[in-house]
C-alpha cells in the first residue's frame, strides 16, 4: 500500500537538516498574512545555538520526522514585509480564559497553508484542526474550545512514532504472536493503512481498534483481508467468469495463502483460474491443485426412421 503524504508538519524543537550538511532545531515560523503560507522557518543551529531565518520551499519529511530544507539560492532571504511570526512564544487563546502556548504547524504540502495547530505542552501537544482556528494570520490564534474539550483531542506524534507505537499495540493486542503476525501498519499524515492477512472477521476489527488507539494515531482505514473474504471473492470471481460452469473448484485460504482443487475442462481455464486468485487483493501465493478433465461429449440420440421408407 502505497500512500505519499501530503502535509508537513513544523513542531517546535523537531530536528532540521539542511542539505548543505547542517542541522539543528526548529524554533519557529513566519507567516505571510495575505496568503496564509509559511514562507520561512526559523532555525537554532550550530555551536553558539545561533538562529538562522531559512525559506522554507519544498521542504521534505524525512523516515524519522525531521524537517528537510533545501538550498534555495534564488529564494527570498528574509520573509516579506508584515510576515506574522509563530513560535513557542505564541499564546493560542481558548474558551473560559484558557491561554496554552502554540507548539507548531502542520502545513498542508502543496501549498504551505496551515492545515492544523499544535498546542499545549510541547511533550503532548494537542491537535487542533483549522475549523476551530481564528486569527492566526494576525499572529494571535484562538480556538473555541474548552479546556475539557482539547483535553479530548489527540496528542501529536510524528508519523514514525505513531507508526512504532502502532506495531508495538498490535504486539500487545496478541500475546501469541500469531494473529496479527501478516499485519502490516504504515502511518501517513497521522493515518494508519492496515493491509495483510489475518483469519477472522472479528480479528480485522480488533486489529483496528488496537491501532485506533495507539498515540499519535489521528484515524485508521482497514484494508485487513481476512481468509474467508478471500474464499468468497475468488469463489465469486471465478464464478463471473463461467469457470464453475466448466468443472468445480474449492477454494481455501490460510492467512492470504490460497490453495486451489478440483477439476476445470481445459489448461486455458485452469491458468484463468489461476490469474483470477492471484489477482485478489490480500492474497499473497496460489498454490494450484486443480486438475483438467474435458467434459464428456454430449450423447447423441438416434433419430428415427420415417415409417415406409
Amino acid at each position: 500500500m502505497t500512500m505519499q503524504a501530503k502535509r508537513l508538519a513544523l513542531c517546535w524543537g523537531q530536528q532540521v537538516l539542511i542539505e548543505a550538511g547542517l542541522s539543528g532545531r526548529l524554533q519557529g515560523a513566519y507567516l505571510a498574512p495575505r496568503l496564509g503560507e509559511v514562507s520561512h522557518v526559523v532555525v537554532r543551529h550550530g555551536i553558539l545555538r545561533r538562529a538562522a531565518t531559512l525559506p522554507l520551499g519544498d521542504a521534505q519529511q524525512d523516515g524519522n520526522g525531521a524537517l528537510v530544507l533545501p538550498l534555495l539560492q534564488d529564494a527570498m532571504p528574509t520573509p516579506g514585509r508584515g510576515a506574522v511570526p509563530l513560535s513557542g512564544k505564541t499564546t493560542v487563546h481558548c474558551s473560559n480564559g484558557l491561554s496554552l502556548p502554540l507548539q507548531g504547524l502542520i502545513l498542508s504540502m502543496e501549498k504551505c497553508t496551515v492545515d492544523t495547530i499544535l498546542v499545549g505542552s510541547s511533550g503532548n501537544a494537542r491537535v487542533i484542526p483549522r475549523e476551530h482556528v481564528r486569527n492566526i494570520r494576525a499572529g494571535s490564534p484562538s480556538v473555541g474550545l474548552g479546556q475539557s474539550e482539547i483535553e479530548r483531542l489527540p496528542i501529536y506524534r510524528s508519523d514514525a512514532e505513531a507508526q512504532r507505537n502502532a506495531a508495538v499495540s498490535l504486539a500487545a493486542a496478541d500475546p501469541t504472536g500469531d494473529t496479527f503476525r501478516m499485519v502490516v501498519v504504515r502511518v501517513v499524515d497521522g493515518v494508519a493503512y492496515l493491509s495483510g492477512n489475518v483469519r477472522l472477521s472479528v480479528q480485522k476489527g480488533d486489529a483496528e481498534r488496537a491501532v485506533r488507539q495507539t498515540r499519535g494515531v489521528l484515524d485508521a482505514e482497514n484494508a485487513v483481508a481476512t481468509d474467508w473474504d478471500l474464499e468468497i471473492a475468488i469463489a465469486e470471481a471465478l464464478a463471473k467468469e463461467g469457470l464453475t460452469r466448466q468443472g468445480l473448484v474449492m477454494v481455501r485460504s490460510s492467512l492470504g495463502r490460497v490453495t486451489l482443487k478440483g477439476h476445470l475442462a481445459s489448461h486455458e481455464m485452469v491458468e484463468k483460474a489461476l490469474s483470477l486468485a492471484n489477482g485478489m487483493p490480500g492474497v499473497t501465493t496460489v498454490e494450484q491443485g486443480i486438475e483438467v478433465q474435458p467434459l464428456p461429449a454430449p450423447e447423441t440420440v438416434p433419430v428415427p426412421e420415417t415409417a415406409g421408407r
